[in-house]
């Protein structure tokens, strides 16, 4: 499938890189070339961005999704040279317009005074829903909250792109080419799909691009477990699991997550707008739980696919 690149509303050639738009195995490229040069397209330091996804034509929590953007332009201060949300939203939907498939996904920026848009196709290998992923803690920590606030999403993604860049485990060698190629990162920790930051005092965050879950072991009633926003993104998918839990009566804690709890956790599982739930199968090694997906864990997200269907496919 192409994605399509817009700057300001009017088409340009893509040059975004391609690796960052192909986790897990997605597939880009540009539809066609113009004569304006791509690389305006690339985003400096300074920039917000916001992605989103498209069901059957509709912008999912589009409201939403804008909202935080806009919160990441407040705490970034960039509110100021922030459009009006109505023009934003009018070159989004111009994009998928012009995309002209029903599903996509969207990666709004806004920098140096444009608006930019990437719309296309991010898929993620249909053996991970059914197998899970492999996670391992990073050494790098997510930054203080009173440092690079992770709850603005800006583009400098600084913590990511560290914990991309560690190298495998010793004794691995690095592919032909070397390892600073976009296409030697999956070799850096061989057999690990996604990473975990902690915080400075040894506590569970996020991943690099989601929020993690965990469901408690034992108890009459299984609960839910995710760590605090006070030092996370707050994901729109995020909000829109612990509000399908909380319908189907389970219980929801916010609080501080260590790896122990993950480790022994009956079921653990992402989120994000991408992935939507995704189930994860280990953690630095240690095998999670019994069955893939959990029990828990497909249940929330037939319950996430329903509330998509409702809000998108009338």
């Amino acid at each position: 499938m192409k994605t399509i690149y817009f700057e300001n509303g009017k088409p340009v050639e893509g040059a975004l890189p391609v690796a960052a738009w192909n986790i897990h195995g997605g597939a880009s490229t540009p539809t066609r070339r113009y004569s304006q040069s791509a690389g305006s397209l690339m985003p400096p330091a300074g920039g917000i961005f916001e992605t989103m996804r498209v069901y059957a034509g509709k912008i999912f929590c589009e409201k939403e999704h804008l909202a935080r953007l806009t919160g990441s332009a407040r705490i970034s201060g960039l509110a100021c040279a922030l459009p009006k949300i109505t023009e934003i939203q009018r070159q989004i939907r111009q994009a998928v317009k012009a995309y002209g498939k029903p599903e996509a996904v969207i990666r709004v920026t806004l920098t140096a005074g444009k608006i930019l848009v990437m719309i296309g196709e991010r898929k993620t290998r249909p053996e991970l829903y059914r197998e899970g992923i492999r996670l391992a803690t990073t050494s790098v920590r997510r930054s203080l909250v009173h440092a690079a606030p992770p709850a603005a999403k800006s583009t400098d993604y600084m913590n990511a792109v560290l914990a991309t860049l560690e190298l495998p485990p010793q004794g691995v060698s690095a592919p032909a080419g070397g390892i600073n190629k976009p296409a030697a990162w999956p070799y850096r920790r061989i057999g690990v799909d996604e990473w975990v930051f902690l915080d400075t005092d040894g506590y569970v965050t996020e991943v690099r691009t989601g929020n993690l879950f965990i469901v408690e072991k034992g108890g009459k009633k299984p609960r839910l477990k995710t760590p605090p926003l006070s030092g996370i993104l707050d994901g729109v998918t995020r909000r829109i699991v612990i509000e399908c839990a909380l319908s189907k009566g389970l219980a929801v804690l916010e609080e501080p997550l260590t790896r122990h709890e993950i480790y022994n956790a009956a079921e653990v599982f992402l989120t994000n707008t991408s992935w939507e739930v995704l189930p994860v199968r280990e953690l630095d090694g240690r095998i999670i739980g019994e069955a893939l997906p959990g029990p828990i864990t497909t249940q929330l997200h037939q319950l996430f696919k329903k509330r998509v269907l409702r809000e998108c496919h009338k």
